[in-house]
């Protein structure tokens, strides 16, 4: 029989209405518990409001719902919480496990004649009766829940020891066999949870261990109060549709309590979790794998209580607080199971119980792997500001992964960080793991946003991809501390947008093989500058060796108010950031990215600046002021406020390339040897010659090749772009008012203003033209390309024919230019027959006007035009597409007048 009219089943299941008496219905409750324990099936089912004061354990397979959409779970008094199963994890509490012996009140069932030694590997199994088996059946299948090494026996107890580290691959392990009972097919759905606000609870609302097979569906938690929803030593749970919300009395508990301070879903040592479509608000860390405070480091003038934990983080060693008080400034330093009050242990009336050292920065209580988890497309959400937690809370935590997870999913959820110092979007401690198609906001203004942090990676090759991250100060690869794996490697970053983020969008700050690609950054590092981190989008903080590298690729990060794209720390060689095929839209060639720019004479510098001079680099010591005229040469300690920081010279080409390559993927230059150059920063973006001398656009014997200059590296070096090559540089090289529309898109060098201007200078010798053409100009910055073929163009027009001689008159040819031409950089003429007695002068009018001044001319007894005494000159550089062009003969000889004249026009 179903649940049909009645809303439950009659036969199975056990219906509990409200009475509005707590008492009464806490004894109610307790008596299903009894019957349904007994029957193994079915379900407590919930009608109106049940109150219950005191702790309930399901230890059968029972589910618990409500009956209607009015049914209300409420839990009164510091000690009323429901659990299924077994609640006895020595990897978490630090008690130990007598393996030769079933633990009273628990499912623990042990293989006989189990011997067990340091460091063995023991695997505890989640399926199927295992009695008589000594060691692992390599052709035998098994359901793993834990492969675990022993820590270390406790004193005076037999075959008693504690968990130690878990093992990533059991079948190389030859693990010892345990068989772990479980409660199969738990459901939990259609229910209201509800604490009686202004109480304390020490447990979790509900708990479940030792469960396969759960499905918790549909419940809310109203008004809860600590720890909402446990899941410890489970494996094959779905959660959907759950709702945490209205979270009161935030801080209740104390901060210097054990007990997690409002924690919404935990999932401790687990496998095959799946969290989906959940609405969890107004919790400071709405899902938690494996905890976050039992593991505070130990603190000077603490109060603590009972059973708290403390870490000694310079030891690695964990302690459990046996004796309560208030700490002293002596830190726990002893390393045997005994209990310390006073000596090295010593801490007025504390006393704490030494639970030995850590195994790979990981404390022997803290074990347990949580594998396989997916949190998908939840909204984890805190509208109000609230008070920091302390740094030893490092503030509201949306997702936080155990260091010892692997295979966790975070897909798709919708995460809402507020205001408030050290709060963290996502965290993952946590290897193998995935973050992508997240959508993070925070805070986009600096006061409020200034201590938040989008995502957090402290564990080894996890994989960010396609996230929406808004507001908030920074990303980040972590540095490993004692609640993280030693080394954090080979995290990708790919495919994710980052908006208005005050501080830089990733920040790389430890370990090595991360790889950045096909991101856009947009208005990132728009104000936070601190000591060697300057306002770049992606800084590079530390690395774990010389040798370790970032690779970062194809990626957009467009200038706004930041400085660089690109930046790195003085202990990071350029080398190591191998960058390339970016879009840096906006920098110009002036900012790309490097962290140790060349001396400037007389430059403003603040303390802490970096600059290179020959083959060395410097720290600028003094105060913001000008670093003078002298250059620094020393190679070491301080001399006139710079400080030696190291030499450059076998590493200099290499790196400086590697810098250079990490420009926008269409611009393109090279790093030259220029030995004894001339050149200097005030040089930038003007046109060299081929022997790195400034081009003369005036002078008739210039080498005719000719680059411009991006930067000067030192003495020897220079990085230039060649014929061909596209740049960026800032529109003040432009000396005079310019627009595409107005002006067109070619620009003239012209030495005597040091700059360019969009029509040929008066100065520029004819034959030698020199003219950017510019692809995208900006109010800022302009991108342009030297030519490879400028002035290879021409247009001949015949003046007669070749046997009748020549004749003075206007208009003696009129057509129509075919094409546009706005880069006109000469015209010239010649005849098959040299005039004799007199010049022959021709004139070219463009529209009724001419555009010649001196006129074009062929000197007595010469056939071109070329070595004419007189220079022709244009007045303008442009002739409009179908335009009417005429050709005037002046003059022609005096005693031969000349024949078979030619008028040619290039651009």
């Amino acid at each position: 029989m179903g649940r049909g009219l009645l809303g439950y089943d009659p036969w199975n299941d056990y219906l509990i209405r409200g009475t509005g008496n707590a008492t009464l219905d806490n004894a109610e409750f307790a008596k299903a518990v009894t019957v349904m324990n007994a029957r193994a099936r079915g379900a407590i089912v919930v009608d109106r409001t049940v109150t219950i004061n005191a702790f309930h354990n399901l230890t059968a397979p029972v589910g618990l719902r409500g009956r209607d959409n009015g049914a209300v779970l409420k839990t009164s008094g510091a000690t009323a919480w429901v659990a299924w199963g077994g609640f006895t994890y020595p990897w978490t509490s630090g008690s130990a496990v007598a393996f030769n012996s079933v633990l009273a009140g628990s499912s623990t069932i042990v293989s006989p004649n189990l011997a067990l030694a340091e460091n063995d590997y023991v695997a505890i199994w989640s399926d199927d009766v295992v009695t008589s088996i000594t060691a692992h059946n390599p052709e035998t299948s098994y359901i793993s829940a834990e492969i675990l090494r022993i820590s270390q026996a406790v004193t005076g107890s037999a075959n008693t020891w504690r968990f130690a580290d878990v093992i990533d691959d059991p079948m190389s392990t030859n693990p010892k066999i345990l068989k772990l009972s479980m409660l199969k097919g738990v459901r939990v759905s259609d229910l209201r949870m509800e604490h009686a606000p202004g109480t304390g609870s020490i447990g979790t609302n509900l708990r479940f261990g030792y469960c396969a097979d759960l499905k918790i569906e549909n419940v809310t938690f109203g008004y809860p109060h600590q720890g909402q929803l446990g899941i410890i030593m489970c494996h094959g749970t779905q959660i959907s549709g759950l709702r945490i919300e209205d979270c009161e009395d935030y801080n209740a508990g104390g901060l210097g309590t054990p007990a997690p301070v409002k924690y919404g879903i935990v999932v401790g040592p687990s496998s095959d979790t799946q969290i989906e479509h959940c609405l969890i608000q107004n919790v400071r860390h709405p899902l938690t794998t494996g905890g976050i405070d039992y593991y505070r480091p130990w603190a000077a003038s603490e109060a603590v209580a009972v059973g708290a934990y403390r870490w000694n983080t310079t030891l690695g060693r964990a302690y459990r607080c046996t004796v309560g008080g208030t700490t002293s400034a002596v830190i726990p330093d002893h390393l045997t199971l005994t209990a310390e009050t006073s000596g090295t242990g010593g801490a007025y009336d504390v006393t704490w119980l030494g639970l030995g050292t850590s195994i790979d920065n990981k404390g022997v209580y803290r074990m347990g792997t949580i594998k396989n988890l997916t949190f998908r497309n939840n909204i984890c959400k805190n509208n109000a500001f609230q008070p920091s937690g302390g740094s030893g809370y490092s503030g509201m935590t949306c997702v936080d992964t155990h260091s010892e997870g692997r295979h966790i999913v975070i897909e798709g959820n919708k995460v809402i960080v507020s205001g408030e110092a050290q709060n963290t979007g996502i965290s993952i401690r946590s290897r193998d793991t995935i973050v992508r198609n997240n959508v993070i906001d925070m805070p986009t203004n600096s006061a409020a946003g200034v201590g938040c942090i989008g995502i957090a990676i402290i564990g080894a090759n996890c994989v960010v991809e396609n996230n929406l991250v808004e507001g908030g100060f920074y990303n980040e690869v972590s540095v490993p501390s004692y609640t993280s794996p030693s080394n954090v490697d080979n995290v990708i970053w790919k495919g994710n947008t980052f908006k208005n983020m005050f501080g830089p969008a990733i920040r790389i700050m430890s370990g090595t093989g991360h790889c950045i690609i096909n991101n856009t950054f947009e208005n990132c590092a728009y104000s936070y500058a601190s000591n060697q981190e300057v306002k770049s989008v992606i800084w590079i903080g530390g690395l774990t060796t010389t040798s370790s590298t970032v690779d970062i690729i194809d990626n957009s990060i467009p200038k706004r108010s930041n400085d660089m794209p690109i930046a790195w720390a003085d202990t990071v060689l350029a080398g190591q950031v191998k960058a390339y095929g970016n879009r840096l839209d906006g920098y110009g060639t002036n900012s790309i990215g490097m962290f140790s720019q060349y001396w400037r004479a007389s430059e403003t510098c603040t303390t802490g600046d970096v600059r290179r001079y020959l083959n060395n680099e410097y720290r600028w010591t003094n105060a913001t002021g000008s670093v003078g005229g002298t250059a620094p040469t020393h190679t070491s300690g301080t001399t006139s406020g710079w400080r030696f920081s190291r030499a450059i010279t076998s590493s200099k080409l290499a790196e400086w390339e590697a810098t250079f390559g990490q420009y926008n993927r269409d611009v393109k230059f090279s790093v030259v040897l220029a030995a004894a150059h001339t050149m200097t920063t005030s040089n930038k973006n003007w046109i060299i010659n081929t022997v790195y001398a400034p081009f003369d656009d005036a002078s008739t014997s210039h080498v005719t090749d000719r680059r411009v200059l991006i930067d000067v590296i030192d003495q020897d070096y220079l990085v230039v772009a060649e014929p061909g090559h596209i740049i960026e540089m800032p529109t003040s090289m432009i000396a005079q008012v310019y627009t595409i529309a107005g002006n067109g898109r070619n620009l003239w060098w012209d030495l005597s203003a040091s700059g360019y201007k969009a029509a040929k200078p008066g100065d520029s010798y004819v034959t030698s033209p020199v003219v950017l053409h510019v692809l995208s100009y900006t109010s800022n910055f302009l991108q342009v390309k030297l030519p490879t073929d400028t002035g290879n163009r021409q247009l001949t027009i015949n003046v007669g024919d070749e046997t009748t001689d020549l004749t003075t008159g206007t208009a003696k040819v009129t057509f129509r230019m075919p094409v546009a031409v706005s880069t006109l950089t000469g015209i010239k003429a010649s005849v098959n027959t040299a005039p004799v007695g007199s010049t022959i002068i021709v004139d070219v009018n463009v529209g009724g006007s001419t555009i010649l001044t001196p006129k074009l001319s062929i000197d007595a007894s010469e056939k071109t035009s070329t070595t004419a005494a007189s220079a022709v000159g244009l007045l303008t550089n442009a002739i409009a597409e179908d335009a009417e062009v005429t050709i005037d003969i002046d003059q022609v000889g005096s005693s031969t007048a000349g024949k078979g004249l030619k008028v040619t026009f290039l651009w």
